[in-house]
């Protein structure tokens, strides 16, 4: 089974704020700059991430406003093995779902069937929460992703101050495993 993992960065990789979030779960964090902006990280994040997104059955996305410079800036300092994953692009999009992420995501799935790269699972993770999620205002019922993609989908929203923890990449695990 193929494993299609889109990945944002502020709130998700790097919590948003300066300093180490309490009750985030990791014990180490590293402190850079990419992009022009202070970032921070949880070193165990990056290498859950690492392990995940090496495996075989996973593809990894970069799906984040931060587009290309997630892999030549926040990559590298980071050190997540991302400076080659793919980047959907979000900027300019006029979407039929309302969210930019979801129209590029529904896309990029549907580019990937169609090429022979049969997608089985998805697992996106993203700090997008109920009140900001345009698609979600836009439809009533709200529809699930697993129903919309007709293929089962694991999204996470960590809380931005926080990003994510031990229990989301847990979570993760679980699924794709």
């Amino acid at each position: 089974m193929t494993t299609r993992l889109y990945l944002d960065v502020d709130g998700t990789v790097s919590p948003i704020g300066t300093s180490p979030p309490e009750d985030s779960g990791w014990a180490v964090w590293g402190k850079g700059r990419a992009f022009g902006f202070d970032v921070i990280w949880a070193t165990g994040l990056i290498t859950e991430l690492n392990s995940i997104t090496a495996r075989h059955d996973v593809q990894p996305v970069w799906l984040t406003s931060w587009e290309t410079y997630a892999a030549s800036d926040l990559a590298p300092v980071t050190g997540l093995n991302a400076g080659d994953w793919p980047v959907l692009m979000v900027r300019g999009r006029n979407p039929d779902h309302g969210s930019v992420k979801l129209e590029a995501l529904l896309e990029d799935v549907e580019e990937q069937n169609r090429a022979g790269n049969h997608v089985d699972r998805i697992v996106w993770l993203d700090d997008m929460n109920d009140n900001d999620d345009e698609w979600e205002e836009d439809y009533e019922p709200r529809p699930d992703l697993t129903v919309l993609l007709g293929i089962p989908v694991l999204r996470l929203r960590p809380l931005l101050k926080i990003g994510l923890t031990p229990d989301h990449m847990a979570q993760v695990r679980d699924f794709i495993n």
